[in-house]
């Protein structure tokens, strides 16, 4: 609906005279050529033949189709991993890595996973979470100490899990809130195999958590995090659980917080959690310890 209003052709008259100025004005504004309003390229050559990127909090790395690693960004750390502490705003290429099928990184570190089932990581290793028995930065990448076979890998905040090829779970880093899974909250720079846990196919490390899918599409969760096992508790140690009413899960997505979401098998998607700005996605900002089916999101055969 909208409404018109006569005027006395005096009034019209009038009111043309007073605003001329701003009607040619309006006019040449429109008149600009099209060319001169859109977006144009400055002194950037494309970034072309990535395969795979993944997102820390200042600095991203991503998988070039000949399997090398680029990172750009912060580099206070040597997270970049090029041998040096020097931010960069195009890719640099990670030092004497190559046969890359795999990576994950966080704020201030990054792990690879090779071809031949290594892991390699660099950038801070203050709680061990480079995995080669230091808790020094390193701006190189440096070997995962003792582990092979590796299929998977997941970073959290300064601790890093793996699925390896039989099934079973290593992790290794910061444990303050029982990441690691052994019954202390004593940090590790080595590997430490999460016991129980035999038919892993998918690990995804959280802030203070980790989640990992079974072979069976059920779902297995430890550490110390609001509601993040799942499983109607809040804060609990090192014990493990599985997310409550949960099944026939295809998928997990972490997102390297205190939240987690499944994909279903019928492609609905559950998440719990922290649900302070609403990232559980019920339409609430109230936390869940429990799984909710996020509504009207159906369909869905992806997550990240």
């Amino acid at each position: 609906m909208h409404n018109m209003t006569l005027f006395p052709a005096s009034r019209l008259m009038t009111f043309l005279r007073s605003n001329l100025a701003a009607l040619i004005v309006g006019m040449m504004v429109v008149a600009l050529p099209v060319t001169l309003q859109s977006p144009q390229r400055v002194n950037a050559a494309p970034i072309t033949g990535f395969t795979k990127v993944a997102a820390g909090t200042d600095f991203t790395c991503a998988r070039k189709t000949d399997a090398t690693l680029w990172c750009w960004g912060l580099n206070s750390s040597g997270q970049l991993g090029d041998g040096t502490t020097t931010n960069r705003t195009r890719p640099v290429q990670v030092s004497g890595l190559t046969d890359v099928t795999d990576v994950d990184n966080q704020s201030d570190y990054a792990c690879a996973l090779k071809s031949n089932g290594t892991v390699w990581c660099w950038g801070n290793g203050g709680f061990g979470q480079l995995g080669n028995g230091a808790t020094a930065n390193s701006s190189t990448p440096v070997q995962v100490t003792g582990l092979s076979g590796v299929t998977q890998i997941s970073t959290g905040y300064g601790h890093v899990c793996a699925v390896l090829s039989g099934g079973t779970v290593s992790c290794w880093g910061w444990n303050v809130h029982h990441m690691l899974g052994n019954g202390t909250t004593t940090n590790s720079s080595t590997p430490i195999s999460i016991s129980g846990i035999t038919t892993a196919t998918q690990i995804r490390a959280g802030a203070y958590n980790n989640c990992v899918l079974l072979s069976d599409q059920n779902v297995t969760c430890w550490g110390n995090a609001r509601g993040f096992r799942g499983d109607g508790g809040s804060f609990g140690a090192s014990t493990k659980s599985s997310p409550t009413g949960i099944s026939g899960v295809t998928m997990l997505s972490n997102a390297h917080g205190q939240h987690i979401c499944t994909k279903m098998q019928d492609e609905s998607v559950k998440c719990w959690g922290y649900n302070d700005q609403g990232q559980v996605g019920d339409n609430t900002q109230v936390d869940k310890s429990t799984p909710v089916v996020i509504a009207d999101l159906t369909g869905v055969i992806g997550m990240s």
